[in-house]
């Protein structure tokens, strides 16, 4: 059986995450820089998340962060790069572009989402269905 996911996001790459151009907050007035700071400071989780969900021998960790360089990135990723590197799935956030070569993608090949054949029901065990 395919999965969803995967297919999602195997349209990711290196290049596609990596962040260029301008960093505006190294030019930002610091009174600017204060107000959102403070503005970001009152959100719930103004950090990023961290949740590691198990049942029996699964386990799903889910690491949420903000979209800015920011040098606190590499102290995250080294906590966690190494479970990223042992993962059997990766999953990430994708913009635009990346969201359109999806849609492609699924478009061309509509086995990646839907099931050709058997019903979930007779393709997952008894225990997992219910």
């Amino acid at each position: 059986m395919r999965t969803f996911f995967p297919a999602l996001f195997l349209l990711a790459s290196p290049a596609s995450a990596e962040c260029v151009g301008k960093n505006l907050f190294d030019t930002m007035p610091p009174a600017r820089r204060a107000m959102i700071d403070a503005a970001t400071a009152a959100v719930p989780f103004p950090t990023g998340n961290y949740w590691t969900a198990t049942k029996g021998d699964a386990k799903v960790t889910l690491i949420g962060t903000y979209h800015l360089n920011d040098p606190r990135h590499d102290q995250i990723m080294a906590a966690v790069g190494p479970m990223v590197d042992a993962a059997s799935l990766v999953l990430v956030e994708g913009g635009p572009e990346e969201e359109q070569a999806m849609k492609d993608r699924l478009a061309r090949e509509p086995s990646l989402m839907i099931l050709q054949g058997k019903t979930l029901p007779e393709l997952l065990p008894p225990e997992d269905w219910a």
